[in-house]
């Protein structure tokens, strides 16, 4: 089972995520080829274009089996909200705000 963020917050609707609940990660690309070496294996709070609101992502580490996958992983606290949030981060390619990466 995956652990949740530090920060205990799903990515999709932001509901407190309990540690013996089963979590859904959806893996993500950076665009434009975003150097993040600095933040490896910490967790960031990140925005979408047309949302206010930031929401947490977690960095693998580069030894990391999920890095040959993705650049970064949010965690959801449902199949609901993985579907959800997969289905936009699949529509849109330049989805990611990386100007308000905290």
């Amino acid at each position: 089972m995956v652990k949740p963020p530090p920060e205990n917050l799903c990515a999709w609707c932001g509901k407190f995520v309990d540690e013996d609940m089963e979590i859904h990660a959806v893996g993500a690309r950076f665009p434009h080829g975003v150097d993040m070496k600095d933040h490896e294996g910490m967790v960031i709070f990140l925005g979408f274009k047309g949302r206010d609101e930031k929401v947490p992502a977690l960095i693998p580490t580069n030894d990391a089996e999920a890095k040959k996958h993705c650049d970064l992983m949010f965690m959801t606290c449902s199949e609901t909200c993985f579907k959800k949030l997969k289905r936009t981060l699949d529509k849109e390619d330049d989805l990611l705000d990386v100007k308000k990466i905290n």
